[in-house]
C-alpha cells in the first residue's frame, strides 16, 4: 500500500444505517426467491378471486386468498429479522484511504485490503458500501470523510473497484 493518504472516515453503527444495509442486502440476495414467491402468491389470490366468484365455499377463497397476500408480502421483508437483531449494537471503525487500497480499523483488529481484490461498490445518499465478497462488507459514513468530499472518494473507488 501507498504512503499518501488520501482520506480518513469514522463510522458508527445505528438502526438507520443496519436497516439500509439489510434491505439492500436481503434485497439483492433473495431476488429469485421473491420474485417466485410474488408469481406463487398472484396464482394463490386469483384462485382465491375465481372461488369468490363462482361462490364456492368460503374457505376456498379464504385459503388462498390469506396464502397468497403472505407470499407476496413475506419475502420482501426478510431482513427484518437480522435487522431487530443487531440494530442496537454500536460498533465504531476507522477507514484510511490510499491510492490502492484502504485500512480498517477496529476495535481489536486492523486490516488493509487493496481495491483490485474487491467485490463491489455500492453507494446510497449516506453511506459506500464495500463489498469484500458477497457476505463481508464495510460500511464508510459519507458524511464522516475527511479531507476530501465524498464524492471524491466515490468516485476514486469507483475507477479502482472492478464492479
Amino acid at each position: 500500500m501507498t504512503d499518501k493518504l488520501i482520506a480518513t472516515a469514522k463510522t458508527t453503527t445505528n438502526p438507520q444505517m443496519y436497516r439500509e444495509f439489510f434491505r439492500m442486502y436481503y434485497k439483492e440476495k433473495t431476488r429469485g426467491v421473491v420474485i417466485a414467491t410474488t408469481l406463487i402468491g398472484a396464482i394463490a389470490v386469483l384462485f382465491g378471486l375465481y372461488a369468490l366468484a363462482a361462490h364456492m365455499q368460503i374457505l376456498y377463497a379464504a385459503i388462498p386468498l390469506a396464502a397468497g397476500v403472505v407470499l407476496i408480502v413475506k419475502p420482501r421483508y426478510a431482513y427484518s429479522r437480522p435487522y431487530r437483531a443487531a440494530k442496537d449494537n454500536k460498533i465504531t471503525t476507522k477507514y484510511e484511504f490510499y491510492e490502492d487500497g484502504f485500512i480498517e480499523i477496529g476495535t481489536a483488529s486492523r486490516d488493509e485490503f487493496l481495491y483490485s481484490s474487491m467485490y463491489k461498490l455500492k453507494e446510497t445518499q449516506d453511506y459506500l458500501y464495500i463489498y469484500h465478497n458477497r457476505e463481508n462488507v464495510s460500511v464508510v459514513d459519507k458524511s464522516k470523510i475527511k479531507p476530501i468530499a465524498a464524492s471524491e472518494l466515490s468516485q476514486l473507488l469507483r475507477s479502482n473497484i472492478p464492479y
